[in-house]
């Protein structure tokens, strides 16, 4: 737990108050080594890659407002409880759903695409 706070908080727990909820089950120094054990054990690879690092990446290419991009994330975290998505890459789920956003969101009237295109 105390790994996983010091990854996903701005501002982690102190040590002190991990020894205390664990009312003197464990020294400082005990948590401090099985942190090491632990994170020596990962090789201190303790990153994964999500379809968020992907979104972000491609939004900003895209040059995505933030509307736009909230859209693309809530699609996007609309397919995590679809099973049948669970076939497709992070990557892949990503591009998707930032493509269906844009493309709803970025809809040219018919008058505007005869102005641009002359069709």
């Amino acid at each position: 737990m105390f790994i996983a706070s010091k990854y996903e908080e701005i501002y982690p727990p102190r040590i002190q108050d991990f020894v205390t909820s664990a009312k003197g089950a464990f020294s400082k120094e005990e948590i401090f080594e099985m942190e090491f054990c632990m994170l020596s054990t990962l090789d201190f690879n303790v990153h994964f890659t999500s379809s968020y690092d992907f979104l972000g990446r491609y939004a900003f290419l895209a040059k995505a407002t933030t509307p736009e991009r909230n859209f693309a994330q809530y699609l996007l975290e609309a397919s995590f409880i679809e099973y049948p998505m669970l076939k497709y890459s992070l990557a892949n789920l990503a591009a998707s759903a930032l493509y269906f956003a844009l493309r709803i969101m970025r809809q040219e009237t018919s008058e505007t695409r005869q102005k641009n295109w002359g069709v």
